[in-house]
């Protein structure tokens, strides 16, 4: 699809719509999240060919900062549908929805009771604000991303000690809010790769021991590293 850039005028009709998702993502309304995106993408999809869209498919790897334990240990899956609109000629907007299975493991061979493992699914909703520099011809496949991203809580389970998935002995927070950075590199028209580091911005839950302390709370945290591949239909 052809991208044309929004107008001065179109851009006051983009910074409202995202501003409507806003409110409604900070107060955390999941019956009216999804209508805000919808009627978002509706209105910014009348300006006709500033935008594009697809899918994508991830490998991710997590810990959960403040448990006592440590390493990138915990592999897991993601996919989801994107919306990207282009602003101007080097700044883009983009609108996501997905699901992403997040977490933390430890496997200790020689004392099974050391073993530990945390499975948590969610639907993330994450926006964007994207850069593609100018400066070097070689680097024109090159862009970045910054935004934020709203998790909703799905489903959890933990394994302590090895002895099975129960319900995690601390409940997980049913929201989280997350700060992400991503990396892109467009191998064709239709495929793009993507490198993406995200980190939590509230607490998942309260923390054991010495949980990680930061300027929100104290408490533990997601911390995710995702390899992406973007589809642009």
């Amino acid at each position: 699809m052809k991208l044309t850039y929004l107008m001065p005028y179109q851009e006051y009709y983009v910074v409202k719509a995202i501003g409507k998702i806003f409110k409604t993502w900070y107060n955390n309304n999941i019956l009216n999240i999804t209508p805000a995106i919808l009627l978002t993408v509706a209105s910014l999809q009348s300006f006709s060919q500033g935008f594009n869209g697809g899918f994508y498919f991830s490998g991710v790897t997590s810990q959960v900062d403040g448990d006592n334990r440590a390493g990138y240990n915990k592999f897991g899956i993601a996919g989801g549908i994107y919306t990207k609109f282009q602003l101007k000629k080097q700044w883009a907007l983009s609108l996501s929805i997905g699901y992403i299975q997040k977490g933390a493991r430890q496997v200790d061979k020689e004392n099974i009771y050391n073993s530990y493992e945390l499975r948590a699914n969610y639907i993330e909703l994450p926006v964007a604000i994207h850069y593609k520099p100018n400066f070097n011809k070689n680097l024109e496949p090159l862009s970045f991303a910054l935004g934020l991203n709203n998790a909703i809580l799905m489903n959890a389970k933990e394994d302590i000690g090895g002895g099975g998935f129960t319900e995690p002995y601390v409940a997980l927070r049913k929201y989280n809010l997350s700060t992400q950075a991503e990396v892109f590199w467009e191998l064709s028209k239709l495929l793009t790769a993507g490198l993406r580091m995200e980190y939590s911005m509230t607490p998942v839950r309260e923390g054991e021991g010495n949980p990680t302390k930061t300027i929100w709370n104290k408490g533990q945290y997601h911390n995710v590293l995702m390899l992406s591949i973007y589809f642009t239909l």
